[in-house]
């Protein structure tokens, strides 16, 4: 899949950059506090993304409609309280996939908005991860894209 290559945002071929912009900071994926509670729930790699409070923890650049996914992940913690939001998605299947859809609904939305090419490519890469691993397969690929549409 190929999103603007050139509009990214966090890490860049120079080096990692922590800056903040806005209301969050990258930091490295391996900072993020909870990351053994992830491990040990989900096949966790080096390009998975973790947000909490104010921090985006990647060790890779974004693309915006990803940066999307992670804002929403943001705006959802700030309601619900970000230990208390972790706590749920880690033990709630129905919590985390009301999640998980609130942001991939917020990331093709964003995708949308910038006339991007590859809306169903995103569409059904969204579906496969949500149907999949990374998230404890809470629904089957068919029914991951019913809800997505």
């Amino acid at each position: 899949m190929t999103i603007n290559p050139g509009h990214t945002l966090g890490m860049n071929g120079l080096g990692y950059t922590s800056i903040m912009q806005n209301d969050y900071e990258f930091k490295r994926q391996s900072e993020f506090p909870f990351i053994k509670r992830f491990r040990k729930k989900f096949p966790i790699t080096k390009d998975t993304i973790f947000v909490f409070k104010k921090n985006i923890y990647t060790n890779n650049s974004l693309p915006y409609d990803i940066m999307e996914h992670e804002l929403e992940h943001l705006r959802q913690q700030k309601q619900v309280g970000a230990k208390k939001w972790i706590n749920l998605y880690l033990k709630n299947d129905a919590f985390r996939l009301s999640q998980e859809l609130g942001a991939y609904g917020a990331q093709l939305k964003k995708v949308r908005e910038l006339c991007m090419e590859d809306f169903e490519g995103v569409l059904h890469e969204s579906a496969t991860n949500l149907s999949g691993g990374l998230y404890g397969y809470l629904v089957s690929y068919n029914e991951a894209l019913k809800l997505l549409k």
